[in-house]
């Protein structure tokens, strides 16, 4: 199972299609109705998809996403990136050395947080305390290309979401994802955040985790907006597909289900929607 793209409601089409198509470098793959698909040209494989719904605000008033996070695959397409962005006057809000991984954060014209990030090691049980990343001592002897194209290894690294309730929230990726609670911070003494990986054999025999959602307890008790109209996760084979449905039916969960088309789709309880397909 892999997170394969994210669906996102916006009011700012034209701007949010510009920065993600004209700055970050993605592919428009197609156009339905008022929605577009984003993502990497060569597979044909979506990251993001934006949906225009005139009532949804910027400012940062999500009421389910905390924010998303893309994997560069490694750290000179990290640094291309990063040099990219700053050419284009892009604001860096946070930039962050994770001893394992390098990540920086800016927001794009809804006021979502953003996450671009490369891993440089496997994660680990804990996360450190991340210094600060001085983006200009780490580009200073980065070689600048001529013409700045996206790499086509990019993929949905996770999406940081809110939540209500943790330990509902965590124990239905358990139910769902098969996913673990394996990561924890180690500036987190409220238990206010958990980190869903999901661990999987390499070639080699060796589990690896994989980060897939980090759930945060919500502030706001009241629902501001909710920006995510679905996110998309991709099963292997129909192996996968028939037991996540008798994972689903076990656990008493409502959710529809289509053989033909090989989809399974399910909400959580913080609304937030969930499909699953076999690609």
């Amino acid at each position: 199972m892999d997170l394969e793209y994210i669906a996102l409601k916006t009011n700012h089409f034209d701007e949010m299609v510009k920065f993600y198509h004209d700055i970050v470098g993605m592919a428009e793959l197609s156009y339905e109705n008022d929605m577009v698909y984003l993502g990497l040209k060569s597979q044909q494989a979506p990251l993001l998809t934006l949906e225009y719904n005139p009532d949804i605000k910027a400012q940062g008033t999500s009421y389910d996403l905390h924010h998303l996070a893309f994997q560069l695959p490694t750290e000179q397409s990290f640094k291309d990136l990063l040099e990219h962005l700053c050419s284009n006057n892009i604001k860096v809000d946070n930039s962050c050395d994770y001893q394992f991984m390098k990540s920086i954060y800016v927001h794009d014209p809804d006021d979502n947080q953003v996450e671009f990030y490369v891993e440089l090691k496997e994660w680990p049980e804990h996360l450190p305390l991340p210094k600060k990343l001085s983006i200009e001592n780490y580009l200073n002897h980065h070689k600048t290309v001529n013409q700045y194209h996206l790499d086509e290894r990019l993929k949905l690294g996770h999406v940081h979401l809110y939540s209500h309730d943790l330990q509902t929230s965590q124990q239905f990726y358990q139910h769902v994802l098969e996913a673990t609670q394996l990561i924890s911070d180690e500036n987190d003494c409220c238990d206010e955040k958990k980190h869903i990986a999901k661990r999987d054999a390499d070639d080699t025999g060796e589990q690896n985790a994989r980060l897939l959602l980090s759930v945060e307890k919500r502030k706001h008790q009241q629902p501001e907006q909710e920006v995510i109209d679905f996110i998309a996760f991709r099963l292997k084979s129909m192996e996968s597909f028939e037991k996540l449905k008798e994972r689903l039916v076990k656990n008493n969960y409502d959710f529809y289900y289509n053989y033909g088309k090989k989809i399974i789709q399910l909400e959580d309880e913080n609304h937030i929607s969930y499909w699953f397909q076999v690609r």
